[in-house]
């Protein structure tokens, strides 16, 4: 069994080494945990906080494209809503790892989730504002085009979810709070019982 080498390739799956292997032969998680603090019915009330939050800014994202399409969706200011759209999915995503995961998360899920939900919904906030920002100007020099209401609708909508990212990142970090529980498993006994990770880069074989 080769030990486990700590390189940029295996860092993805660097919390493969909180498993060992345990007496039937199946991998067990012996690493850190977090608990919400506050109890189930209150993690419950948070989580749906949350997701609620989450879908209405991925239907406010969306939707600055449900509209017939007008000259806008034809032009440079399109790149801000492009990168709005790919926050909103990052936070769904997020969010799905956080709700799989119960209670408590471990630590790898944890990493991937709590602390990843307010930077995304960060992200989404910046770029819905600036989406707001540049289709306002494009209005002001292009004109409202062939479909006035259907143009104004866009910052619109882009500045509506910008503010509804911003009240939910507010949320996120007020209401997602968790505890880390440290894992009593010696740091030896997780790395001795590792699974064997081949070095491709090296062409190694196990």
């Amino acid at each position: 069994m080769m030990p486990w080498k700590e390189t940029v390739k295996n860092r993805r799956r660097s919390y493969l080494k909180d498993f060992i292997e345990g007496p039937d032969g199946q991998y067990v998680y012996r690493g850190n945990e977090y608990y919400f603090e506050g109890g189930s019915a209150k993690r419950k009330k948070a989580v749906v906080k949350v997701t609620a939050g989450v879908a209405a800014s991925l239907i406010l994202a969306a939707g600055q494209e449900c509209f017939p399409p007008v000259e806008m969706s034809r032009s440079f200011v399109m790149v801000p809503w492009v990168f709005q759209m790919i926050a909103a999915f990052t936070m769904v995503w997020a969010l799905v790892k956080l709700i799989r995961g119960g209670d408590p998360l471990r630590e790898y899920v944890y990493l991937k989730s709590v602390p990843k939900l307010p930077l995304r919904t960060g992200a989404c906030a910046v770029f819905a504002f600036i989406s707001a920002g540049t289709e306002t100007v494009y209005m002001v020099i292009n004109g409202m085009g062939s479909s006035p209401v259907y143009t104004a609708a866009r910052p619109v909508l882009a500045l509506i979810n910008g503010i509804v990212c911003v009240l939910l990142r507010l949320l996120e970090k007020s209401a997602l709070k968790y505890r880390i529980k440290i894992s009593s498993a010696p740091a030896e006994e997780k790395t001795s019982k590792f699974p064997a990770q081949p070095d491709k880069s090296k062409g190694e074989k196990t």
